[in-house]
This record gives C-alpha cells, structure tokens and sequence, in this order.
C-alpha cells in the first residue's frame, strides 16, 4: 500500500500545472525567436512563407490539411483563391488580411503582431509578389559596408558570440573567412533562404580584396 500511495503521488505531480514539460517546439518557439522571424519578413511570398505561414497556416492549409481548399503550400495554388485578396467596394483590407486583424486566423494560435500583420498588408497591396525583387547591391569596399544587411540580419540570430562559429563582430568574421566564403558559394548559409545572388557575390568579391573593415 505504501508504495500505490507514493506512485499516486508521483503520477499527481507530474501532471500538475508546476511540472509540466516543456516539449521542444514549446521552448523553441519563445517571443525571442518570432520576434527574430519577424525581423526577417519581407512582403514576398518566398519569405512569408518561411517566417510565417510555415508556423502559422501550413498544418491546416496545405494540399493535406483540413482547409486544402485555402492551400498555401505553394505560390500557385495560394493565387488561386484571389477572392481573398480582393479589396471589396468600401473595404480597406482584402477579406485576408482582415481575418488577421481579427485573430479569426491563424486558428488555436496568438493573434499575429501588427509587425507582421503590416507586412502581410504590404505584400497584399504590392499585388502578392512571389519573390523578392531584384537589388544592384553597389561594390561593397569594406565590412561596414554591409554588416547590417548581412551579418546582424542574416547570421547572427545563429552565430552569436558564445556560438561555435561566432560571426557577431568584425575580429570574429575574419577568422571564418574560408567557411564564410564556402557557404555561401554552396548556398548552405544563411540556411533556408540564400542571400541575393548579386549581394553573395559582393560579398565574395569583399573576401577576396582582402575584408577590409573600414
């Protein structure tokens, strides 16, 4: 009996609101990391679905899911349902974008933020672009040159200075020029989504003038 009445309890606390386990998407998905994904939205069908519908839309609406007839999964079959992203006579938002202000969508999620939200508008106005567009990223002639649009956006969210391969400041990059240049040749960083060829190759072309900082 003494041991039924300590198995009760451990079986007690291990459901109980003060020990429950965290599963791995519940620790992953922490305010820092959507704050981050939001950081990289861009109002083009490539990017939102990486940093947004992935997470927010594609379990129910893809080919498999429960609202297949609404499928995100792809850039054609998301245009398919323009009826959604019509602005109606005496509308502002397209029926889309106001079921976000709303919070009738994404279903059992948090409300979007207004960050993403104004995105999403965006790219609705622009006419729902597939990708980004084209940039002639001018010579990049030294590291300040781009560290914003490149290091602190692209590849510090990872390589922090306590990472294993820290690329947060200028010392740490030039210690990693090889692997930098590696990657990007290989498309393998930044991970998911590659950087714009022209800006890759001023990048390449900043390593082989030998990286200067300033």
């Amino acid at each position: 009996m003494k041991w039924l009445g300590l198995l009760v309890v451990l079986v007690m606390m291990g459901c109980s609101p003060e020990h429950t386990v965290l599963s791995r998407s519940s620790i992953l998905d922490s305010p820092k990391d959507d704050q981050a994904e939001t950081a990289l939205l861009e109002p083009n069908y490539d990017s939102l679905r990486e940093h947004l519908f992935k997470k927010y839309c594609l379990d129910c609406h893809d080919s498999s899911g429960i609202f297949s007839n609404h499928d995100f999964s792809t850039y054609t079959a998301l245009v398919g349902y323009i009826k959604l992203f019509i602005v109606a006579d005496g509308e502002v938002d397209t029926p889309f974008v106001k079921a976000l202000v709303s919070g009738a969508m994404p279903k059992k999620q948090p409300k979007l933020s207004d960050e993403q939200i104004s995105v999403v508008r965006e790219w609705v106005h622009l006419g729902l672009p597939e990708k980004a567009p084209e940039v002639d990223y001018p010579p990049i002639t030294n590291y300040q040159d781009f560290k914003t649009e490149v290091f602190d956006k692209r590849c510090v969210r990872c390589h922090a200075s306590f990472a294993k391969f820290p690329l947060a400041d200028y010392t740490q990059v030039i210690q990693s020029l090889n692997k930098i240049r590696m990657s990007l040749e290989a498309d393998k960083m930044p991970p998911k989504i590659p950087l714009d060829s022209k800006l890759k190759i001023r990048v390449i072309e900043w390593i082989d003038a030998g990286a200067p900082e300033f």
